[in-house]
Formats: structure tokens, C-alpha cells, sequence
């Protein structure tokens, strides 16, 4: 109050528009802080979904130019492909969240010692290969692409990383199920 004291002695306007003034200048600073704050909720989602605890591997994922991952995505894929990737949830989306615990399920099971054959590899798989189906809507040839594309290179295509070690549990667990589902 006492700064807006300050303020209204020291001008002509009246009081009403002071008050709106200092009113959207607090909404505004409101804006800014909750930007930020969806910042710092994707960097922790982002940690939790990757279980990386390295800031290089943070900041190579977040730094990337936004042109030059949408030129390499167009050279690999058609545009109804990348209208389907450009609909993938996004760390720090809710839509993301599944995938979190996903993720996290998956390096607990790694942590445990899990072998692909277990039953809890295989219910961990084919929860993947749901989430995959759904997310890809039903395009198996996509997710198959992708899956092969940022495997290498997430950050330089836009896609958070997952290690190499969740990648080895779920190919070998994924080997296992497609074989039994072929018995």
C-alpha cells in the first residue's frame, strides 16, 4: 500500500486507473512466474521420465532449436506422420504423466533385477506396447520408425531420452512377449 501511496501523490491520474495499472502489472508478473513454474514442473517431469541425474543430459534435451528439430523431422517423416508426432504428449503435460510412471516402473524393475521373461517385465511391456498403440493411433509402422529414429538421437529430434538400459528391458522383454504371443 505504501507504494502505491508513492505513486498516486506523485501523479494526475485518478485512483481508478493507478489501481487497473498496478492490477495488470501484478497479472502480468503472474504470467511470467507461472511460465516459469511450468519450466521447473516439465525439468522435473523431465527428470522423473529419463531418471537422468546429469545436467548435460538436461540441457541437451531442453537447448535444442525448435527449426532444427522440425527440418529433421520432416526429412524422416511425411506430414500426416509428423501431424500424429506433433500430438505426442509432452513432458510437463498431464497427458505425460502415464508415461512418468511408466518410465519409472520400468528402471525400478531394471534396479530389481527383473528378468524380460518375468511376469512383471511382461505386464510393464505390454502396458508399453498399449500406450504406443494409443499414442501412435494405431500405427505400428510409425511407432516402429520413430522408436528406431530417437533411439540415438532424442534431443536433436525433440524426444526425451530414455537410456540405453530401459531401451535393452524393453526390446528384450518385447522379444519375449511377441514370442509368446506367437505360440
Amino acid at each position: 500500500m505504501e507504494k502505491i501511496k508513492t505513486i498516486v501523490s506523485g501523479s494526475n491520474k485518478n485512483p481508478n486507473e493507478i489501481l487497473k495499472m498496478q492490477l495488470k502489472l501484478i497479472e502480468m508478473e503472474q504470467r511470467r512466474l507461472e511460465e516459469k513454474k511450468q519450466k521447473v514442473r516439465s525439468l522435473l517431469d523431465l527428470l522423473d521420465y529419463s531418471g537422468t541425474k546429469k545436467w548435460s543430459t538436461i540441457f541437451s534435451t531442453i537447448k535444442g532449436n525448435q527449426s532444427d528439430k522440425t527440418k529433421l523431422r520432416a526429412h524422416y517423416f511425411s506430414d500426416d506422420e509428423q501431424k500424429i508426432i506433433n500430438q505426442l504428449p509432452r513432458i510437463g503435460q498431464k497427458s505425460g504423466d502415464v508415461w512418468i510412471q511408466l518410465m519409472k516402473e520400468i528402471r525400478q524393475a531394471i534396479h530389481d533385477e527383473v528378468q524380460p521373461e518375468d511376469e512383471r517385465a511382461q505386464r510393464l511391456v505390454e502396458q508399453w506396447g498399449r500406450l504406443t498403440y494409443e499414442m501412435f493411433k494405431g500405427d505400428h509402422e510409425l511407432a516402429y520408425k520413430t522408436w528406431n529414429l530417437a533411439r540415438g538421437q532424442e534431443s536433436e529430434m525433440g524426444f526425451a531420452p530414455i537410456s540405453d538400459e530401459v531401451i535393452h528391458f524393453i526390446e528384450k522383454a518385447a522379444t519375449v512377449y511377441r514370442g509368446k504371443q506367437n505360440e
